[in-house]
Parts: C-alpha cells; sequence; structure tokens
C-alpha cells in the first residue's frame, strides 16, 4: 500500500447562541461595574463576569483538523490556535464507504442503529461527507468537511469504498 498523509484543517463558525451568550455575559458585566458606585461589592462581581466572558470568548475561536495517514485518520479541534485536542480516531480498516451524506445513505442504513460523530462546520453551502465505518455490529457515521487532497487520499487508499 502506498504512503499518505493528508492534513485538511477548516476554521467553524460559533453558533448564534454562542455569540448571544458572550455578549450577555459582557453587557451583565458592564452594568455590574456601573451600579458598583451604589453598591461596591458588584464591583468584583463585574470584573469577574468580564474575566468569564474573556475566556468564554476564547473558546469560540475553534477549527478541525482531518490528518489522513495509512490506516488511520485522525481529528483534532483547536481552540484559539493554541490547545489542541484530539477528539476522536478512525480505523479505517473498517471502513464501509465514504460518501456524500444524502437520502441515499440515510436509507441504506435506515435498519441499523448508526452513531453520528459531527465534525464538520456547519456551514450550509460546504458539501457534507459521511464516512462509514462497522466494527464487529456497530456502525458509525462520521459527517465531516473534506477538499480535494482528502479526497484524493481516500480515493488512493480505499478506491472501492468512495463513492463519490
Amino acid at each position: 500500500m502506498n504512503d499518505i498523509y493528508v492534513e485538511y484543517s477548516f476554521d467553524v463558525k460559533p453558533a448564534l447562541k454562542k455569540k448571544i451568550f458572550r455578549n450577555i455575559l459582557i453587557i451583565i458585566g458592564i452594568l455590574m461595574i456601573i451600579y458598583s458606585f451604589y453598591f461596591l461589592p458588584l464591583l468584583t462581581m463585574g470584573v469577574f463576569v468580564l474575566v468569564l466572558a474573556y475566556v468564554y470568548n476564547r473558546t469560540l475561536n475553534v477549527e478541525y483538523e482531518y490528518i489522513l495517514m495509512q490506516d488511520e485518520l485522525v481529528i483534532d479541534k483547536i481552540i484559539n490556535k493554541s490547545k489542541r485536542k484530539n477528539l476522536y480516531k478512525i480505523n479505517l480498516q473498517y471502513l464501509e464507504a465514504f460518501t456524500y451524506n444524502n437520502k441515499a445513505l440515510k436509507q441504506k442504513y435506515s435498519n441499523e442503529k448508526v452513531k453520528v460523530k459531527r465534525f464538520h462546520s456547519g456551514n450550509e453551502n460546504e458539501q457534507i461527507y459521511a464516512l462509514m465505518t462497522r466494527k464487529s455490529n456497530h456502525s458509525t457515521c462520521v459527517l465531516l468537511n473534506a477538499d480535494n487532497k482528502l479526497i484524493e487520499g481516500f480515493k488512493r487508499l480505499y478506491p472501492s469504498k468512495v463513492d463519490l
């Protein structure tokens, strides 16, 4: 088998709820500091809430990275371009299919209990791909984004299992 190493990373836009929560924290912190002129203990609570908003804001800057090596796909989450967290490792020996996430795929696996893992950007304009694996009697569907290099890597490693 050919040696292969492909990396693909992309930014994830934070959900609207998370942005609203961050803004509410900032507003509450500022209001507490303003009202601390009347009641002094609000000053420390207001500063605490603003620090909390700052820390929360840093977690909104998220990036996913896929690393395809030989018989393994590693999915990492990079928070604020500094903290790397290994989210999921897929042994590709159990790969059943790599295809578009569409109705035909859902229909094919409708009779089975499939565990779904989502590691995509959530952007409606981007194509989402499904990577189906089966280990013993457990099926897993990993939803992800892919660029041409990653798709070509899958085609090179497992040409019979790529259906695009």
